[in-house]
């Protein structure tokens, strides 16, 4: 009995020391509340900071100022006629988003992949659409559209941010359905054409 009431005792004892570090954690952490084994943990391991509040603070503002573009004069008639296009040749557009507005960089007909690849910067992003003569197993020729976005690693993340956020809408605007992603200019070659559009068919 004597050995029950010292157990319990030292329960209540742990409980009431637990309430006081609790009441005490409120005060030195401007008001807020932290659980009570925190407390238990010394001062210099706590990663509950003012400059860890603050970096949590700073990734949605940067997040919240990132501007879906806007479409420039005539690209959408421009994805409009690659759509349309009845030629039997590769053909690219390339776009850059300048002033916050996707403008359309480049056209090239009947290039190869490697003039292309040639054409795309090696440290900018860029979107690309591709119409691409595609020889199927069975003998048939195709000419699917592609839609390629460039972001290579070493590029500002200020610019990956803003044609990231800005890529769904011009994959909705341009209406294609087979997108794709690189990060390396050097990535984009015939072979890494033609493996995608064996996934897609």
């Amino acid at each position: 009995m004597a050995t029950s009431m010292q157990a319990l005792c030292c329960a209540l004892t742990f409980v009431l020391s637990l309430a006081v570090h609790s009441s005490q954690s409120e005060l030195n952490h401007g008001g807020r509340k932290l659980p009570p084994w925190l407390n238990y943990i010394p001062h210099d391991r706590v990663l509950i900071t003012d400059q860890t509040d603050h970096f949590h603070q700073e990734i949605p503002d940067r997040a919240q100022n990132i501007k879906v573009c806007d479409l420039g004069e005539g690209v959408a008639d421009k994805l409009e006629k690659i759509r349309l296009r009845k030629e039997k040749t590769n053909f690219a557009l390339i776009f850059k988003i300048k002033d916050e507005v996707i403008v359309l960089e480049d056209e090239l007909e009947n290039m190869s992949v490697d003039e292309l690849q040639a054409e795309l910067p090696t440290s900018q992003p860029r979107y690309v659409v591709l119409s691409y003569c595609y020889k199927h197993n069975d003998g048939r020729t195709s000419y699917p559209l592609l839609f390629i976005f460039l972001s290579p690693s070493g590029c500002k993340p200020e610019q990956q941010m803003m044609y990231a956020g800005c890529k769904l809408n011009f994959v909705k605007a341009s209406g294609l359905t087979k997108v794709n992603e690189i990060r390396n200019v050097e990535e984009l070659t015939e072979e890494y054409i033609q493996e995608k559009l064996s996934f897609y068919h």
